[in-house]
């Protein structure tokens, strides 16, 4: 805590104390093995019950993603895998401890996504499998002679069963997350975003107040695809038109997950899937 109102120490930080007129004012740079560092500055006297603020942030860099998902464990299925630097902002009277977390920001450039709790129950084992074993020789054979590589879509089942393996595990070159604190409520997810050579994810949503793995989560999604995913979806009947600017086209399907950080739930995601593997 505060000793003579000249130095703090707090978080294995020693902080420099400046009286000046009127008002106190506090700073601390504090940096562990070079991945963390703590700057902060503390207006007015922080004994005082009202009229002290404090403001400054927190930033983590080279952080294993999975860190940031507190309690989710390997048993609930961490949603990202990889390194990712993080940056939480924060402002507010001392006396209000919650409104000091004002905005966090994450950015990962390179790792797997497993956010989407898309299922293979029923798709894959929905797909035939003499027309699978057809495109997956067909593959082989074309790889060997030095013809195009995409494999023919041998139906609908198949179609979406290769969607799935697809969404099931997002190898991305950048995911970025920027979220605000929402009081008692939680965070207020402005921005998510995904980019992977054949697969985007845009969107934004909620994250309760509860810690780890029991963190209420509600997410919407644009999926957007090119090269194979995109052929994949058009055969089903439900890519968009126009792609964007970087080349990749939106699907008519909407992308919801709801549930929790540890038990995601994109019911809706997936029975649109198994309807769309069922052939006409």
């Amino acid at each position: 805590g505060w000793t003579d109102g000249r130095e703090f120490r707090g978080l294995e930080a020693e902080w420099t104390v400046k009286q000046l007129v009127g008002e106190l004012k506090a700073k601390a740079d504090w940096s562990a093995g070079g991945q963390v560092v703590v700057k902060a500055e503390l207006h007015g006297d922080p004994s005082a019950a009202v009229g002290a603020r404090v403001e400054g942030e927190v930033v983590v860099g080279q952080m294993r993603a999975a860190e940031l998902w507190g309690g989710v464990g390997p048993a609930e299925g961490v949603p990202l895998e990889g390194l990712c630097d993080a940056t939480l902002r924060f402002a507010g009277g001392v006396a209000s401890p919650l409104d000091k977390l004002g905005e966090l920001s994450v950015v990962s450039r390179g790792g797997v996504f497993h956010g989407l709790p898309v299922s293979f129950v029923g798709v894959a084992e929905s797909t035939n499998r003499l027309t699978a074993w057809i495109a997956s020789a067909e593959l082989a054979f074309n790889t060997l002679t030095g013809r195009s590589t995409e494999a023919e879509i041998a139906g609908r089942s198949q179609a979406v069963a290769e969607l799935v393996r697809g969404l099931h595990a997002v190898s991305f070159d950048q995911f970025t997350l920027r979220a605000v604190r929402a009081g008692h409520e939680g965070w207020q997810v402005r921005e998510v975003a995904l980019i992977a050579p054949e697969t985007r994810l845009l969107g934004d949503g909620t994250v309760g107040s509860a810690g780890g793995a029991a963190a209420p989560l509600a997410l919407a999604l644009q999926w957007r695809t090119r090269g194979r995913p995109a052929e994949l979806l058009r055969y089903l009947g439900v890519l968009e038109e126009k792609p964007d600017t970087l080349g990749y086209t939106g699907c008519a399907i909407p992308v919801r997950v709801m549930g929790t950080l540890g038990r995601r739930d994109a019911t809706e995601l997936n029975q649109r899937l198994a309807a769309l593997s069922v052939e006409k």
